[in-house]
Formats: structure tokens, sequence, C-alpha cells
């Protein structure tokens, strides 16, 4: 399986927000988000990240189906797409 789409930037919070929604191929959107705490004397930056998608009908029954439980292959899938994303996400903010 193969999943495209093309995403606009929702308006940002500079060094706190970035979060998006897809305007065209597979529906999600996302948001990460930043937040610095001190620890032991260190400055540190928490980030989560929440991605949603929504998958075509067709593809969820199938792929629910023939998981060892409800959604599993499924949630295995997503779950390699997120890590891909990670990494992508990884690589843009070690190069700034």
């Amino acid at each position: 399986l193969q999943f495209s789409w093309r995403a606009q930037e929702n308006p940002k919070e500079y060094h706190k927000l970035i979060h998006w929604s897809t305007i065209t191929g597979l529906e999600n959107h996302g948001r990460v988000e930043f937040e610095q705490e001190l620890k032991d004397g260190v400055e540190m930056v928490d980030i989560s990240m929440t991605i949603t998608y929504k998958l075509p009908r067709v593809v969820a029954f199938l792929l629910r189906e023939k998981g060892p439980e409800k959604g599993g292959l499924a949630n295995g899938i997503i779950e390699r797409i997120i890590q891909a994303d990670l990494l992508r996400f990884k690589r843009i903010i070690e190069k700034s």
C-alpha cells in the first residue's frame, strides 16, 4: 500500500505549534507541539506529535478483517507510516 497527499500548513505559533491539514489525497491532519522545560538545570524541549489519518473505507475494512485483532494490521501499517513521518521530521529539524 502506498498513500500520498498534499497538505497546507495552518497558522503556527512560533516555537510552540505547527499543524496542517490535507488539501488532496489521503485525508489527514496533524500537529507538532513544542514545550520548553528545565530538567536538572538543562533547558530541553519536549516534542509531542499527533497525526490522524482517514483510510478509505474499503482499505480499512480489508485491513481490519485480516488483522489478528480488530484493526491490528491497519494499526501496524499506519504505525510504519507515522514512523517514516517522524524520521523525515527529525531530519528536517536537525538541519535547522
